[in-house]
């Protein structure tokens, strides 16, 4: 397993480009491609036998300057860093980010999301809510440490924002951070959990 950023990754990266391998005439690594551009399209992980899978999120590593991302209010202060997007408050308001997602159609679905939380955020409500059905899934009154969401559902509001919401509390002492969303057809889901994978965007994988 190679690292980079301390995260897990399978292709070797080199002088900023990810590179494959062959082996027996097939690629040593799964491949990885972006439907458009970069953090702003969809992106498909694929082997020498087709796509394995479509992540739905236009901006799967969520970075402040990719597209389909809003602030949540004029309170939001966003960094990057190597761990994921950090979201603070400037203490008038939550902090927060939108992130927008296609959607799955009919089928089934399963949303993949990791987030830490720094400080007490027992107060802040509803800290992440992913608004994609005809109801809404509340992850409420959170304090420090970690959380990955790994939610699966079936039906679909086609009139609905499809969105996932991250706000961290109305104090200038507490951040969290986000990082690693996917939203993958409950087929594709079967067929990454098949490969060990957990998320991927267009450029890299995660086991």
């Amino acid at each position: 397993m190679l690292t980079h950023d301390s995260i897990a990754y399978n292709k070797p990266l080199l002088n900023g480009v990810r590179h494959n391998a062959i082996r027996g005439g097939r690629h040593l690594w799964l491949q990885n491609s972006w439907s458009g551009t970069a953090n702003a399209s969809t992106s498909v992980l694929s082997d020498d036998d087709g796509i394995v899978a479509t992540n739905l999120f236009a901006n799967p590593s969520p970075i402040s300057t990719g597209l389909f991302l809003n602030t949540y209010s004029a309170a939001t202060r966003l960094t990057d860093t190597d761990a994921g997007l950090v979201i603070t408050s400037d203490g008038t308001g939550k902090g927060g980010v939108r992130l927008a997602v296609s959607n799955p159609g009919a089928g089934g679905w399963h949303l993949h999301a990791e987030l830490t939380f720094s400080g007490d955020q027992s107060a802040t409500g509803d800290a992440v809510w992913f608004s994609l059905t005809d109801q809404t899934w509340k992850y409420s009154d959170i304090s420090s440490g970690s959380l990955t969401i790994d939610l699966d559902g079936t039906k679909v509001n086609l009139g609905a924002p499809n969105q996932l919401v991250v706000t961290c509390a109305a104090s200038t002492s507490v951040s969290t951070t986000v990082s690693h969303v996917g939203l993958y057809t409950a087929t594709d889901w079967s067929a990454m959990q098949a490969k060990n994978i957990t998320w991927f965007d267009g450029e890299k994988y995660v086991k």
